[in-house]
This record gives structure tokens, sequence and C-alpha cells, in this order.
């Protein structure tokens, strides 16, 4: 049988040495390798000598050897190969897991941005919406301020009208009082005239006085204003004592007690009389000071002024006033209790605008006067007499600045 060297090419052989794993290696035998299987084999059929024989046998086991070594490396390369390309696989996947990574962070931070510029563009639109309603706030409240600030002008000329006709009215009615006092009083001198002229030279003692601030008791620079109900005014100034004779006594009706700085003080030639040797006291012109207007009298149930002496004495307030442009006065009406409570409080309201009015008409500013009425809800003391509801009937004065 002939030995044909390709009939042993290609054939998978085995070796007769493993790895660490025990495996054999196996290996697939080349054209040359199988020609010098072949060769080894007719040697030896041929009956070649043994050390022949031993030689070939020693070639085809170094043949053996070698070809498993080759296997070796080559499982070893193939290892390798392998090891690479897993390893390849690995940084391959790590890095399409880090692509991934990146490109879903590259996503959220767009979504991000795409929230952010939503939220800021929602922002500005809110701001810009707000914006517009406080535009139109504003506008409407200039609006209504400025009809306020109309209405408030009309209502007080107004009220400026009214209080010049009212205080015109009150002037006409001084007027006409003291014409009326006037014309009573020349009636009674008429008749009285023979006793008033045996009276003339009759000495009477006088009335010494001391006036002094009511908060230091410190004595006063003042002056004394006498009046009459025929209007005839006399100011005697830095004196205590007057009225040296009867006549003078029978004369006067009103004296004022005036310095600078001061509330004056008003009596009637009776009070004054028995002042004497005693103390007037006056009250600062300040903020914190009220007092009772009680010599301005209004006659029974209505806001007119009753004899010439209120308008005395609201001719001294004005001068007060006049003298120090800072103070402002709040003046409350009072009545009693008797009769129906709405009409007593709006009667005593009345009575203090009658008093503004005045005032007003004689160059006292209008927002410088406050007004109110209470009717007879505050009393000075218990209406149980004429006389205590009289106190009762009263308009009282504060200085406020």
């Amino acid at each position: 049988m002939l030995l044909n060297p390709e009939d042993f090419s290609g054939i998978v052989v085995q070796t007769s040495n493993s790895n660490a794993f025990g495996d054999f290696y196996t290996f697939r035998l080349g054209r040359e390798q199988a020609e010098d299987l072949v060769a080894e084999a007719i040697a030896i059929r041929s009956g070649a000598p043994m050390q022949q024989q031993a030689d070939a046998m020693n070639r085809v086991a170094e043949e053996q050897g070698s070809a498993g070594s080759r296997a070796e490396a080559e499982a070893r390369r193939r290892q390798e190969a392998l090891t690479r390309g897993q390893n390849q696989i690995t940084e391959t996947s790590s890095s399409a897991a880090r692509e991934r990574e990146a490109l879903a962070a590259a996503v959220q931070q767009e979504q991000e941005s795409r929230a952010q510029a939503a939220a800021e563009q929602e922002a500005r639109q809110r701001e810009a919406e707000q914006a517009a309603r406080r535009e139109e706030a504003e506008r409407v409240a200039r609006a209504e301020r400025a009809a306020q600030a109309e209405a408030a002008r009309e209502a007080e000329a107004a009220r400026e009208a009214a209080a010049r006709r009212e205080a015109e009215a009150l002037r006409n009615q001084a007027s006409s009082s003291t014409a009326a006092a006037s014309a009573t009083v020349t009636t009674q001198a008429a008749a009285s005239e023979a006793s008033i002229k045996n009276a003339v030279g009759e000495q009477i003692q006088p009335v010494r006085v001391r006036v002094v601030a009511q908060d230091t008791e410190e004595a006063l620079n003042h002056s004394l204003i006498f009046s009459n109900e025929r209007g005839v005014r006399k100011e005697i100034s830095g004196q205590s004592a007057y009225m040296q004779t009867r006549a003078e006594r029978m004369d006067w009706k009103t004296i004022a007690v005036r310095a600078n700085g001061y509330v004056p003080q008003y009596f009637n030639v009776d009070e004054w009389v028995a002042l004497d040797g005693q103390q007037v006291l006056l009250l600062p012109a300040r903020a914190g000071t009220s007092l009772v207007l009680n010599k301005i009298n209004f006659n029974r149930g209505t806001a007119d002024f009753a004899d010439a002496t209120s308008i005395e004495v609201l001719d001294e307030l004005v001068r007060l006033l006049q003298e120090d442009k800072s103070l402002k006065v709040r003046l409350e009406g009072h009545t009693d209790n008797v009769g129906d409570p709405g009409l007593n409080k709006e009667l005593s309201l009345q009575r203090a605008s009658k008093i503004r009015g005045y005032l007003t008409l004689n160059g006292v500013a209008f927002e410088r006067v406050r007004i109110a009425g209470f009717g007879g809800t505050r009393p000075v003391e218990n209406a149980t007499t004429e006389e205590a509801r009289e106190r009762n009937r009263r308009v009282e004065m504060y200085l406020i600045q």
C-alpha cells in the first residue's frame, strides 16, 4: 500500500502532553508535516536499521512536540486575541455606556434649560402682568385722588362761602343787638339821669387784683379792657385799680383781662368787684390748654348769639389766634339733657359751627378750627336744678397744634 502525503494532510492529531487544565493539545497536519510523517513511516516499514527507525521515531516525536508547542502558542495567541476582544468589547460597552450617560446628561440638561427658559418666560410674563395691573391701579388711584381733591376743594369753597355768609349774619345780628341794647340803655339812662348825675362825683373803693400765670404764679404785665352795651371800649394797661367813681361802675358791663401769650379772662362788674384783693389766673395759650367759653351766650334753643358781650369775647379769640399762627382750636358744643337727644346734639354742633364761622370771617383759617357737638351726653354736673342745666349749656375750647 502506497502512502500518499495528501492522505494525511489536514488530519487532526492529539499530542501526548496536556496543558495546566489537563486538556491535550490538538493540531491539524499541514502539507510538509504530512510528507515528513509519510517518509518516516516508509522508512520504518521498509525495515530500516533500528537506529534509523529510532531517529525516525524521535523526529516524529519532535515533530509532534513542535506541533504541540505551536498549537499551544496558537492557543495562547487565540486566548490573548479573545481576551483583547473581550477587553475591546468591554471598553466599547463602557464607552457606549459613557456615551449614553453623556447623552442622557445632555438631554436632561437640555430639558432643564428649556424648563428654566420656560419658567423665566412665565416669570417675565407674570411680572409684566403685575406691572400692568399696578400701573392701572395707580392710574385709577390718581384719578380717584384727583376727584377727591376736586371734591374737597369744592366742599372747602362751599364751607368758606357758608362761613362768610354766617359770619356776616352774625355781624349784622351783633350790630342789631348792640343798637337795641344802646336804645335800651339810652331809655334807662334818660329815666335815671338825675340819680346818675348825683352819683358822678361819689368816690368808691377801687378794686385791686393781681394778675398771675396759672402755671408759674408769676405776676404778668396785663391790660384791662372795659366795654359797655353801647359798644364803647376802654383799655388800661398795667393797672389794678380803676372805676374810681360809682358812675363808672354803673356804666361798664364787661371787663377783660389780657396778657400776651395767655388766654384772656372775662368778668362782669359784679364778678370783678368780688375779686377785690384776690388773684386773677390766666391760662397759657399753648397746646393742651382748655377752658369754657362761659361769656359766649346763645338765645334759648337757637344758635344765635344773645348779646354784645359774646361778640367781644369772640374778638378777643380772633386776636389770640392771630398772634400765634401755629395754634389750632377744637370747639365742643354741649346742651342740657332736656328735650330730644338728637335735636340737642344738632343744636350743640350748630353753636360750635357759629363760633367757627365768626372766627373764619375775621381772618382765622378754616382748617385751624375743628368742631364737635355732644348734646347733653357730657354734663359737668347732674342737672337737678335750672342753674345746673345752665352750666351744662356751654361751649368748650381746646388749644391744639
